[in-house]
């Protein structure tokens, strides 16, 4: 069983992503594991990880790294908590 990971931040990208991930996830030798990340996890962006799950994906791991303000030092901070909480979930589910 091979264990491949697809990791998605904002529903724009989801929408080219999903059909890999629904062919991934129906393969019987794949399990896959969804990241979820990003605008998906903030009300701001409509919470769209709802959505990914209401499509019927699991979600192995979120990844929560969006802060509230977009000036350039949130922007640092929030690509910060991105490679951490990547890394964290990578050694976890070791795809």
């Amino acid at each position: 069983m091979r264990k491949i990971a697809i990791v998605t931040g904002t529903r724009a990208e989801y929408g080219l992503l999903s059909w890999l991930a629904k062919a991934l996830d129906e393969a019987a030798d794949v399990d896959l594991q969804l990241i979820v990340t990003g605008a998906h996890l903030t009300d701001r962006f409509g919470a769209t990880w709802r959505q990914i799950a209401q499509d019927g994906f699991d979600i192995a791991a979120k990844v929560d790294m969006v802060d509230e303000d977009d000036s350039p030092a949130a922007t640092g901070r929030a690509l910060g908590r991105g490679v951490i909480g990547l890394s964290e979930a990578f050694e976890r589910l070791e795809p």
